[in-house]
């Protein structure tokens, strides 16, 4: 199934990191995102590809690692779709309004609801 993304939504660029660029070496410390050079637990950024975890999803559920998205918690993986596939002005329906951040989100990115 494929879901018809905004037009200039699926023409941006994908977020590329000094990670993604880099082609030297093994690097432990990336200064220009402000990693500490201290090893105290919370001194790195995770993967902003989450790759292991795309991996350990896509085994556990058959589904290739480039069709898995995962975001830090429902709203902001709720609010990048309403951002990716609704045009403002647009009407959604929902069910029973069970999560409070469906008509928060529809009104943030001027969408009519149902």
């Amino acid at each position: 199934m494929t879901f018809p993304f905004r037009k200039h939504i699926a023409e941006i660029a994908p977020y590329s990191t000094a990670r993604d660029e880099f082609k030297g070496g093994d690097i432990s410390v990336w200064l220009d995102a402000n990693e500490s050079p201290y090893n105290n637990g919370v001194n790195r950024y995770p993967d902003p590809h989450q790759k292991a975890l795309k991996q350990v999803l896509s085994q556990l559920k058959g589904v290739a690692t480039d069709r898995i998205f995962v975001g830090n918690g429902s709203d902001e993986v709720l609010g990048m779709a309403f951002a990716a596939f609704f045009d403002q002005g647009a009407t959604v329906a929902f069910p029973d309004i069970t999560y409070s951040f469906y008509p928060v989100y529809a009104d943030l990115f001027g969408i009519r609801y149902d």
